[in-house]
């Protein structure tokens, strides 16, 4: 009803239990919020008959562990989390509509990306809030994990610039979205820490 009353040209989807960390204690929620709700979009647009452009946002733990290889489109996905599982479900139902419905539906497979609006719960956003506080005498310090873990990180708003430019193309695709540059925990928290002015290994136990 909502599709057939607002009648949209495109549609973004990046709804669904976020977290991956939280998607082993909440797997039901995690499957049903992200592949349902997939699914229901999915048929609602079929349903209508309306030529509306859908956007599913993937994500990179799809692919699981690549070996220290670099994932391309074609690389398998082995999903290690419910939270991969339930992306990598909801990407073959959009894959599944549009050959079979003929939909313009397409997935991108999203690396990691920040902004200002990033949920407290991520570690980027503890590590700049404890740098923050610290930077103002809280005197405390922050307790991270592994920091010689690596990730491509890369900042929203261009991933959203890249969401609305697969909508704009002769026909559906799916794309990854990444920097294609990798980076250290601890490039990121030394970074933090650098623009209050502190030094990280002052501050930081990990």
């Amino acid at each position: 009803q909502v599709i057939r009353r607002t009648a949209p040209d495109e549609i973004y989807n990046l709804s669904g239990q976020s977290s991956v960390g939280l998607s082993f204690d909440e797997p039901a929620e995690t499957l049903q919020s992200i592949t349902l709700g997939m699914l229901n979009i999915l048929e609602s647009v079929r349903v209508v008959g309306a030529p509306v452009r859908l956007y599913h946002a993937c994500s990179s733990d799809c692919f699981g562990n690549t070996g220290g290889e670099p994932a391309t489109e074609e690389t398998a996905f082995r999903p290690r989390s419910p939270y991969g599982v339930a992306k990598a479900a909801a990407f073959w139902e959009v894959a599944n509509y549009r050959e079979s419905y003929g939909l313009f539906a397409c997935s991108g497979i999203n690396f990691n990306h920040e902004s200002p609006l990033r949920h407290a719960r991520f570690v980027t956003r503890k590590i700049v809030a404890a740098a923050c506080r610290i930077a103002d005498g809280s005197g405390e310090r922050l307790k991270l994990g592994n920091i010689d873990v690596a990730r491509d990180w890369g900042w929203a708003p261009e991933y959203v610039e890249a969401m609305w430019r697969m909508l704009q193309h002769e026909r559906a695709e799916d794309f990854i979205v990444a920097t294609g540059q990798t980076r250290k925990l601890e490039d990121f928290v030394a970074g933090a820490f650098a623009a209050v002015g502190l030094d990280w290994r002052e501050h930081v136990d990990s």
